[in-house]
């Protein structure tokens, strides 16, 4: 169902051709130039509500001046023999109501159209174009979710007049509705397409139909001066609408114009939902869901879309233009009634190329509950009215999400900037609302005493303790809790007199916990409830005596007795712990009420084998008297000196030395020569995750192409290799390979074998032989096809990567073993742990005789970078051993690299973890970062781009990583809604300004020289692929070449006879057909994990051969520069930032 009705088979006859005699001007309304005058007691209140009530100008009676010879020209069926159900008069006698006749509706069997079920009476003069007019009835149902739409017809097709209210929300009680009607064609009265109708036959109910009136207005009153929806919630502006500008008004904005409608129901109106075959919508009724609002629907998705906007609810904007700049806010009530759901909101128009967003906040977190949501937008480009849109995109797998209390507000004619406007959830947009504790605690304790002295001298607002006004009794409240505690023990600690506090305890940890929180040291307060927004201060010292620093983390958390919810209220969690007493202050937010005994804070220990020494703990509650932005808070920072030193190990492992010998046409060296050496890509893999689909549907010049071929040389599929997908679309795969081909990207297969049920990457037989059971979300081993599953993915794996052979580069033969082991117990039941299992003997010597000599193989899994997660690593350092044990052998290890701010990490931590994986897998096995991304709402985009700068530094200067994947672009197609470099619309990220700066730039090689008396000239170069320019007394010659480990030695010579003599007068002047410089390049040694790319043929125009020139493709890591002719270098550039506004 839409909310705006396509051409349907009633009226459809006479809409294709009845009145083709009428033209403009032909026939014209009777404009009423008095009111009418009602012929019965209803009618006559009416007209004084309408004229009186609401100030409208002149309007007549269609059909007849009574409510009774209204009905005699109505008429209401259920089917035309009634084979539908039943419509019959009520007595309403005694419902204290205005009117006095009514009729029930009762659909008894509902017909395959809405139509047959209806209400309607035919006009009965001529209308005209702009005729605006107004429709009543009062409504009511016994029914759950009754349903019913209004429609005007004229000659210019069913739907063809613009309608208010076209979706009533129909209630229990009886409640007057207003339709607003514009006729959109002239009509002459003998048209059998002239008529106003109510349709009922959605589905079995009963709904009752009263007071219906019709009046003609003709060209008096504009549509948008009718009012719409009941009449309780009529006028300039409905009851919802009013109390959202007075909520907006609250947040200081200026008053806003509403760009669909003045009221609720115009808005939804404007709506139209495009579901397909990809779910249903139905109408919801509200009226007890104590939501300010009246009107919403249900969407259910049935999980068989391919993209996200396959489903979705949008209005076009049809009746004003969008200028570029101009801000406007979008507002909607979203539920998810099964417990969660996903959308995204969109503002896109169709002038500029891309479909842009120019939405600022597109991803909310829907829960169970109605909760309002704010999307501010700033448009990028201007559109003419009927091009421009607002949407929301639905098809996020099997979900229901429930949709109301739409608004699009206009704020381009105020002084409200995008800046001004909220973002996201509304009951955050709040920092704890205006109350809190209106003085500070006494208390006799020295140290707590000294807190509430530091936090005054920040001129904080007053806060009071949580468990308890001195330190000894706050600290008696935690314990050492966890499911491993039984690694821990706890020890009293004398202080003495060197720090403010007395109390302190030590933590002996044994061995790692499985998890990081297997062990905590926690405290819950019993005794008062928080708030969602209530603003709080932790307070703890920390220290270790071991020699290396100690790894915590510092949660707030509640779960109000559900126990799947542990959301860490800690923005900045995890500091590093040393061997001295320092100070650590958290600042927290509570995103959900929680009652005495349902809420904490805790400190993790099991990270890890340590002791931690833990003192001086406080919690202080501000509940709104501050932000949490005011709050003192530990500064996260790197140890002095980590970037010198990663400077250092990229100067020793990254670079290599080249020498270039200039001679002439007898051998001979020649001395000062000018020499210049440009880079023209990495040796090193830094790449992008693609979405296949994405690029089946763009052309070349899109940006999501067109940003991925300046930035990388490598890439990877999101979904289209693994086994279902590759089954149900190898053209979409096929056509994604071949894409990153024409780039001339190095391909990693992302995966041979993932047994993610639920993400839809296991095809439904071998679903079926896991035994797979929905509600556990695993496998049944005691009643799965351990044979079939051991075959099918054997199969597997040999079908795929055969398939590919040497287009694929590398593959990852499994992915996430361990947190998704659903084949390994398929196969060998329960008791066999993932990381050990004997099945990965096989798979991987199927992977090694299925693909081409040499081709890398490797696994890969999350939270074994990210953290730091010690139970996962020492899982995932198992899983690698027994895969090296394997006959066929491991060539890499994937490190996925999902953080969160929580998870982030030091440089140290960094380089830690990579020389711990780097041990257990040897020389011989390469380490890649492969999905890299940092998603938090409360990180902000400064300090991700630090923490990236840091990572990325780090994560180079190792000599055992040989690859860095980024894990999407852009926001608005990221599986978190939250990439790295791009916002949607393609805004820049400042994380993609700290990426150009390292790799193109920090670590990209350009030098010139002269060569010595020996004709050489040496320089120290970032390994990769070089063109290199020679010139001397006017002859110039150039070449390629790779510089990889070992160094190269590159001579050119300067062929008097060949050579180029710059004035551009030669005969072949540098064409094709002439020679080239043509080098003796020598590389020492070559890594046998990096293949050496060869470049595709350079291209101008429409594909003209032209040498000496990049690859037609543009700028960026991908282009392999080809040999140059003699004289034809100046074409080959540097990629710079200067090139961005092409992207």
């Amino acid at each position: 169902m839409g909310r705006r009705p396509f051409l349907q088979s009633i009226g459809a006859a006479g809409a294709a051709g009845g009145i083709a005699n009428v033209t403009a001007g032909d026939v014209r309304a009777d404009t009423p130039e008095s009111w009418a005058s009602g012929g019965d007691a209803y009618y006559s209140a009416l007209v004084d509500d309408l004229q009186n009530g609401r100030g409208l100008p002149p309007a007549n009676f269609e059909f007849a001046d009574t409510e009774s010879g209204a009905w005699n020209a109505l008429f209401a069926q259920a089917g035309s023999n009634g084979e539908y159900g039943t419509v019959e008069s009520i007595d309403v006698s005694g419902d204290d109501v205005p009117f006095t006749e009514a009729r029930r509706i009762d659909v008894t069997d509902a017909p395959d159209a809405n139509y047959p079920v209806q209400v309607r009476g035919d006009l009965t003069r001529d209308v005209s174009a702009g005729d605006t007019m107004l429709a009543v009835a009062y409504l009511r149902s016994s029914s759950d979710g009754p349903q019913s739409q209004f429609f005007a017809v004229d000659s210019g097709g069913f739907g063809n007049a613009s309608v208010g209210n076209q979706s009533p929300t129909i209630g229990s009680e009886w409640e007057r509705h207003y339709f607003p009607i514009e006729i959109g064609a002239d009509t002459a009265a003998d048209s059998s397409d002239l008529y106003v109708q109510w349709q009922f036959g959605f589905k079995q109910q009963t709904v009752d139909v009263g007071g219906v009136a019709l009046l003609d207005f003709g060209t008096n009153a504009e549509f948008d001066q009718l009012p719409s929806g009941v009449a309780e919630s009529s006028g300039s502006s409905g009851s919802y609408y009013d109390t959202l500008t007075g909520d907006l008004s609250a947040l200081d904005l200026p008053e806003p114009g509403f760009v669909y409608g003045e009221t609720e129901s115009d808005t939804w109106s404007a709506y139209e939902f495009g579901v397909g075959d990809y779910g249903t919508v139905e109408d919801l009724d509200v009226s007890g869901d104590s939501v300010p609002f009246a009107e919403a629907s249900r969407v259910s998705i049935n999980g068989t879309q391919e993209n996200d906007y396959n489903a979705n609810l949008r209005a076009d904007v049809g009746d004003m233009p969008v200028e570029q700049g101009d801000v406007l806010l979008g507002v909607a009530y979203l539920r998810g009634p099964d417990g969660s759901a996903q959308a995204t909101y969109a503002a896109q128009e169709s002038a500029s190329t891309g479909f842009n967003n120019w939405a600022e906040f597109t991803g909310p977190s829907i829960g169970s509950e109605w909760e309002r949501y704010y999307f501010p937008i700033q448009f990028g480009a201007a559109a003419d009215a009927g091009s421009w849109w607002t949407e929301f995109w639905l098809a996020y797998d099997e979900q229901t999400v429930d949709i109301g209390g739409l608004a699009l507000l206009d704020y381009s004619d105020t002084d409200a900037t995008l800046d001004d406007l909220p973002a996201g959830a509304a009951s955050e947009i709040d920092t704890g609302g205006s109350g809190g504790p209106e003085e500070w605690p006494q208390t006799d304790d020295p140290y707590y005493s000294g807190l509430i002295d530091y936090l005054q001298e920040r001129n904080l607002d007053p806060g009071r303790f949580v468990y308890a006004n001195n330190e000894a009794d706050a600290f008696g409240t935690f314990g050492l809790t966890g499911g491993e505690a039984d690694k821990a023990e706890r020890s009293a600690l004398d202080v003495g007199d060197d720090v403010p506090f007395s109390e302190a305890t030590r933590i002996d940890v044994s061995e790692a916990g499985t998890n990081a929180y297997s062990v905590n040291f926690k405290g819950i307060e019993q005794d008062e409830a928080v708030s969602e927004g209530d603003v709080l201060l932790g307070v703890a010292y920390f220290r270790t005596p071991d020699e290396e620093n100690a790894q915590i983390t510092y949660k707030a958390s509640e779960n109000d007795g559900d126990d799947s919810n542990y959301a860490n209220y800690v923005s900045n969690p995890n500091p590093p712990v040393t061997s001295e007493w320092q100070r650590y202050f958290f600042p927290v937010q509570f995103g959900e009420d929680s009652d005495p005994g349902n809420w904490w804070t805790e400190i993790w220990v099991a990270a890890q084998a340590q002791t931690v020494d833990i003192g001086g703990l406080a919690l202080v509650n501000f509940e709104g008297n501050n932000s949490v932005e005011a709050l003192p808070e530990w500064e996260r920072s790197p140890e002095e000196g980590w970037e010198e030193e990663a400077d250092q190990r990229i100067q020793d492992h990254r670079t290599a030395e080249m020498a270039v010998d200039v001679v002439d046409e007898n051998g001979d060296p020649v001395e000062g020569a000018e020499v210049s050496v440009s880079m023209r890509e990495h040796e090193f893999k830094f790449g992008a995750m693609t979405n296949a689909p994405q690029i089946e549907n763009t052309e070349e010049g899109d940006p999501y192409r067109e940003n991925r071929k300046e930035l990388f040389n490598a890439g990877v599929l999101e979904n289209y290799h693994k086994w279902d997908f590759w089954e149900n679309g190898q053209d979409t795969a096929d056509a994604a390979v071949e894409w990153m081909e024409a780039q001339d990207w190095y391909v990693r297969g992302h995966v041979a074998l993932w047994a993610s049920v639920d993400s839809a990457a296991v095809p439904d037989d071998v679903v079926d032989a896991m035994a797979w059971d929905s509600d556990a979300d695993a496998a049944t081993p005691s009643e799965a096809d351990s044979q079939y599953v051991r075959e099918q993915t054997t199969s597997h794996v040999s079908d795929i990567i055969g398939y590919y052979g040497d287009r694929i580069d590398e593959w990852e033969v499994v992915n996430e073993l361990i947190p998704e082991p659903g084949f390994v117990r398929s196969i060998h039941g329960a008791d066999v742990t993932p990381e050990e299992a004997p099945i990965l003997d096989e798979w991987f010597a199927t992977a090694r005789a299925a693909g081409p000599d040499g081709q890398p193989l490797g696994i890969n899994d999350y939270n074994t970078i990210e953290g730091p997660y010690s139970g996962r690593r020492d899982r995932y350092t198992t899983q690698i051993e027994t895969v090296q044990n394997t006959e066929a052998g491991l060539d890499f290890v994937g490190l996925q690299g999902h953080f969160s701010e929580s998870s982030s990490l030091l440089p140290s931590q960094t380089m830690s973890a990579l020389d711990s994986y780097a041990e257990t897998a040897g020389d011989d096995v390469g380490l890649r970062i492969t999905e890299f991304d940092m998603s938090d709402e409360n990180w902000p985009e400064s300090e991700k781009a630090d923490f990236f700068y840091q990572f990325l530094k780090t994560v180079f200067s190792h000599p055992s990583v040989e690859q860095f994947v980024v894990w999407g672009l852009i926001d608005t197609m990221h599986w978190r809604d939250d990439a790295p470099f791009y916002a949607a619309g393609w805004e820049e990220k400042p994380a993609l300004d700290r990426y150009r700066d390292l790799v193109f730039d920090q670590w990209w090689t350009e030098e010139s020289g002269t060569t010595d008396d020996s004709g050489t000239v040496t320089l120290q170069g970032f390994k990769g692929e070089y063109a290199v320019d020679v010139s001397y007394e006017g002859t110039s010659a150039s070449a390629t070449t790779t510089l990889s480990e070992g160094g190269a030695t590159v001579e050119v010579s300067l062929d008097g006879e060949d050579a180029d003599t710059g004035d551009g007068e030669g005969e072949n002047d540098g064409d094709s057909d002439g020679p080239t410089g043509t080098p003796t390049a020598t590389t020492t040694a070559t890594p046998t994990a990096t293949a050496t790319e060869s470049g595709p043929t350079a291209t101008t125009g429409e594909d003209d051969p032209a040498a000496g020139t990049t690859s037609g493709s543009g700028p960026g890591l991908g282009i392999v520069s080809t040999v140059a002719t003699l004289g034809g270098f100046a074409s080959l550039a540097k990629y710079l930032a200067d090139d961005e506004d092409d992207a």
